[in-house]
């Protein structure tokens, strides 16, 4: 300690100063007192704490309180904020059943330290509320896009608002996470818009420093009900894609890889993108549809046996009865209400017998007696799963033979074999050739040849994902084979349907194109045409493309 005596200063170390009649201190060598830092000297400047592994007090404002995530974050108030903005002011406390609420000022003692990418206090041995329902720190402002991705890490676990307004692009996790992707407007898929390679990871790139993800604070799976949209989640109250939401204010929160914002309560979106009641009405006197089934198998995969040619590969659909009927419930109902007269399926488990024909008595069932009839071609190629063909006989009607093209040295394996079939229109007596295909996904590599026709195809980085070398060879041969007539009709008009796995600017669909086939989709709905979401990115994967001679009779 230091004593000041007039113009003299006095240094005494381990001296004890008694009042009168006062006992000697009992502790002369007390344990040091843990040092009170402000939030930013944890946080630093970088990805991780440079006070990790220390104990450490914090005097700061409760900001959000969490019992799903074991804890609350706290915030500095504005006046003890610092003037470098690349340090957070706010931390997570991992502290299950405190007992905090926010606009609390409290005192905390635990250790620094990083939980999966978060900065965190824990280990908590002193936790004091001095104050409460006090003001909440400023939210800090944020602007899509970012400069970086990494310029989120200088708001983490402190309070921030997005002021404009922003797009709902990802759904998917909703239900069962409590997700949802906001950008500033829908995003599409990079080679969906762009060319694979430097456009299309521009794109990519874009798209990253545009979105943030809103989370609701909770670790259990399937709430209900969900925390938004306000009311919970149901058939009449949804978050669709193209929704927006202006003002997202809350925490910012990081855990299993990326920022999310925590809203205090459920927010409000503005359904700015509702359901249309009725597809437009395209005209025309045929009506032509692809759906993918989704591993449509008739046989029960009960874990014992195998599906495919040769029963050698395994099963992929329902796990029973009740399962199956489920699935083919919604199937059915899906393919009623599209009122198509040719459809062609995707995922159909490959099998010689007649699994169409259980479908087809299903839609009958609802349809009518007849409605519905299918190509019966049995086992084609050697994949587990096949495409195939139903049809509405009181308008069309098959004309010669159906055609494969199970040629392993044209088509590499890993695509499935695409199936031919001439109708002829009962009304008019005009022919066309539809061909359904299904090719290899991305969704595994092709980066090694383990069968005859396989190529060597890794992912190259452009955009195009795995596979892409496989999936050009299968659209060059597609293209080559429709050439040749497979089915003999001698008619020009050419309809490729089905999953084809590639966005509308890779090369499998340029491919097609320069074949002199028309991207039907663009061609009548535009370039922000989309069939689905992919992590948050908007595209279409399945397409309709018509031979020169087609295309003039497309009507829509």
């Amino acid at each position: 300690m230091r004593l000041n005596a007039g113009d003299e200063d006095f240094a005494v170390d381990n001296f004890a100063i008694t009042g009168q009649g006062g006992d000697p201190d009992p502790d002369p060598d007390p344990e040091p007192e843990v040092p009170l830092v402000f939030i930013h000297e944890i946080q630093g400047s970088g990805p991780t704490s440079p006070l990790a592994g220390q104990e450490l007090a914090v005097e700061a404002i409760v900001t959000g309180v969490y019992p799903g995530l074991s804890g609350f974050f706290v915030q500095e108030e504005d006046a003890d904020a610092d003037a470098d903005p690349q340090t957070s002011e706010g931390i997570f406390v991992f502290e299950p059943g405190a007992s905090v609420a926010v606009g609390d000022e409290v005192r905390i003692v635990g250790t620094a330290g990083e939980f999966s990418g978060l900065t965190q206090l824990s280990g908590v041995v002193e936790l004091i509320v001095q104050n409460a329902g006090l003001a909440l720190p400023t939210a800090a402002s944020v602007s899509l896009p970012l400069a970086s991705v990494d310029d989120l890490e200088a708001f983490e676990g402190m309070l921030v608002t997005f002021p404009q307004a922003l797009v709902v692009t990802e759904t998917f996790n909703l239900a069962r996470f409590g997700e949802i992707d906001l950008a500033i407007e829908r995003l599409y898929n990079p080679t969906h818009v762009a060319e694979p390679g430097v456009d299309a990871l521009a794109v990519n790139d874009l798209n990253d420093r545009s979105r943030i993800r809103i989370d609701d604070g909770a670790t259990t799976q399937n709430p209900d009900p969900t925390f938004y949209p306000a009311g919970g989640l149901s058939a009449s109250n949804t978050v669709r894609v193209g929704d927006s939401l202006t003002g997202l204010t809350g925490v910012l929160n990081f855990n299993f890889g990326s920022y999310k914002v925590v809203p205090p309560e459920p927010v409000e979106f503005d359904p700015t993108n509702p359901r249309p009641l009725l597809p437009d009405n395209p005209g025309g006197s045929l009506k032509v549809a692809t759906a993918n089934l989704l591993n449509y198998f008739v046989t029960i995969d009960d874990g014992s046996n195998s599906c495919g040619p040769g029963e050698s590969l395994g099963c992929r659909g329902a796990d029973s009865a009740v399962e199956l009927e489920r699935q083919q419930a919604k199937i059915v109902a899906a393919l009623s209400s599209l009122n198509a007269d040719i459809v062609g399926l995707v995922e159909i488990e490959n099998s010689p017998a007649p699994v169409l024909a259980t479908l087809v008595g299903a839609l009958n069932a609802v349809d009518g007696d007849g409605v519905w009839d299918f190509v019966d071609t049995g086992a084609i190629g050697g994949d587990a799963i096949k495409v195939g063909f139903i049809y509405k006989p009181a308008t069309v009607t098959p004309t010669g033979p159906f055609a494969v093209l199970d040629n392993e040295s044209v088509i590499p394996t890993k695509n499935r074999v695409p199936l031919a079939q001439t109708f002829a229109e009962n009304a008019s007596g005009e022919l066309v050739t539809l061909a359904v295909n299904h090719f290899k996904s991305k969704g595994s590599a092709c980066s090694t040849a383990s069968a005859p026709g396989e190529l060597v195809d890794p992912d190259t980085g452009d955009g195009q994902g795995n596979c892409n070398l496989t999936r050009l060879a299968a659209a060059q041969a597609l293209a080559a084979w429709l050439a040749t007539d497979p089915t003999g009709q001698g008619d020009p008009d050419y309809l490729i349907l089905g999953d084809l796995n590639a966005y509308a600017m890779e090369d499998p669909i340029d491919a097609l194109k320069a074949a002199g086939y028309t991207d039907l989709t663009n061609e009548f709905l535009g370039a922000e045409a989309y069939s689905f979401v992919f992590g948050g990115e908007s595209g279409y994967l399945d397409y309709a493309l018509s031979s020169t001679t087609l295309t003039p009779q497309v009507t829509g």
